[in-house]
């Protein structure tokens, strides 16, 4: 692979570098191990982890490198809206890439929070290629915790059961309830699976325990 010779980051400053930072990728070579992951997904996972290196308490290691991931992830999905894309691979080289992504605050978190509305989309159209089972499974790794957090935020915004307040039945909105009353709230969706994912969300975006929630909420 070929490496880009260092240059000074204009996003970080010389204290947020650090010397065992993996020197950055050209695009040549991000392309190639996008190229790799549609054709091996798993052991370019793994070198993708570990040019990553660590994640860190400021979760930007290796920020080059998730930016060009998380523009390449976003082009994918773009191009899976294609008539007749016939883009072989290209799915699991989005699932591969999920599985690699940390969630830093800025300056990359608005790109990521883009990401997540996209994944949402496309997860959520019958004509996709993408389930949002297996993408959530994706995500959930240690690394990634933040970007399920994000991806919960999204989701909690955008779900159509989402009722608006006030509702017209008069009924309040589980956002202005206690966290009890609101899981109780969320659980009366008539879908099953979408009342359980209503619910882990909710708790995830509001920092509540989810099993907690839920036993606190049958003894009301």
């Amino acid at each position: 692979m070929v490496l880009a010779q260092d240059a000074a980051d204009p996003v970080l400053d010389g204290n947020q570098r650090q010397e065992s930072w993996p020197p950055w990728l050209s695009s040549e070579a991000v392309s190639l191990l996008w190229d790799l992951l549609r054709e091996a997904p798993q052991p370019t996972q793994a070198l993708l982890e570990l040019l990553l290196g660590e994640e860190d308490s400021t979760g930007l290691q290796g920020w080059p490198l998730q930016k060009a991931l998380v523009d390449l992830i976003r082009k994918a999905l773009r191009a899976l809206w294609a008539p007749a894309s016939g883009h072989p691979g290209a799915v699991d080289a989005i699932y591969g890439a999920l599985r690699t992504l940390r969630c830093p605050a800025e300056p990359l978190g608005a790109e990521l929070r883009l990401l997540c509305e996209e994944l949402l989309e496309a997860s959520r159209s019958e004509a996709s290629p993408l389930r949002e089972e297996r993408l959530l499974g994706c995500l959930l790794h240690k690394a990634g915790r933040g970007l399920v957090s994000l991806y919960g935020h999204t989701y909690a915004e955008k779900a159509p059961e989402k009722p608006p307040t006030p509702t017209p039945s008069g009924k309040v909105s589980p956002a202005h309830l206690d966290p009890e009353r609101a899981m109780l709230a969320l659980f009366s969706n008539p879908d099953p699976a979408q009342a359980w994912k209503l619910a882990y969300f909710y708790c995830l975006s509001n920092s509540k325990h989810f099993l907690e929630q839920i036993l606190i909420a049958t003894e009301l």
